[in-house]
Formats: structure tokens, C-alpha cells, sequence
């Protein structure tokens, strides 16, 4: 999903204009970029954890002829994948609510 197509989608799911929609996602990714520069680490319990982490320097070797390289130390993100996301990717949680949906229809009759 694009930049575009996520603000779409959440001005429709939030029934919210467009331009509120992009307002709330650039607040959000400005929060997350912030945190992070901060050296804190961003959770979004059941949905994903993202930790700012540092990869420490170390000697390699550079692929193409063999010779030993140096490498420095580097910043990066730790990304974790919370339950939501990971079983949406699974497809579980769209079964579950056609599950529901139907348990409601079925009560309902």
C-alpha cells in the first residue's frame, strides 16, 4: 500500500476528509521518527514493536576479492510483528470476523 492509498483508506475507514487523514499519518510517523531518533523504543501493542538498536563495528570481508574490510558501527530499527498484523498476513483474523458475522446473522434468525 502507497503513501496515497493508506490516506485513503483511512479517510475512509475514520470518516474523515482526506486531508485530515493526511494529517493524522504524517502526525503519526513524525511521533514514531521522533521516538526513535530519541533512542526510545515504539510499541503498538499487538500490532508491532520497533526498537532502535546499534550494530556494533566489526572487520568483514569485502565479496569480490576476498581482502578484509572494516566495518563501522551502525544505527538501525528492530522491527517485531505483533499478533494482529501477523495473523492478518496469515489470513486468520479475516476468518475469525466471517466467523463472528455469522455466529450474529445466526443468533439474529
Amino acid at each position: 500500500m502507497k503513501r496515497e492509498e493508506m490516506i485513503t483508506s483511512m479517510a475512509e475507514l475514520g470518516e474523515m476528509t482526506k486531508k485530515l487523514a493526511e494529517q493524522a499519518l504524517d502526525a503519526f510517523l513524525l511521533s514514531v521518527e521522533k521516538a526513535l531518533g530519541n533512542g526510545e523504543e515504539v510499541k503498538l501493542n499487538n500490532y508491532v514493536i520497533l526498537t532502535p538498536t546499534v550494530r556494533k563495528e566489526r572487520n568483514g570481508r569485502n565479496p569480490q576479492n576476498g581482502e578484509p574490510i572494516f566495518i563501522p558501527a551502525s544505527n538501525f530499527v528492530k522491527v517485531k510483528i505483533g499478533k494482529k498484523w501477523d495473523d492478518a498476513v496469515a489470513g486468520i483474523v479475516i476468518a475469525e470476523k466471517v466467523k463472528k458475522s455469522r455466529k450474529k446473522k445466526d443468533v439474529v434468525e
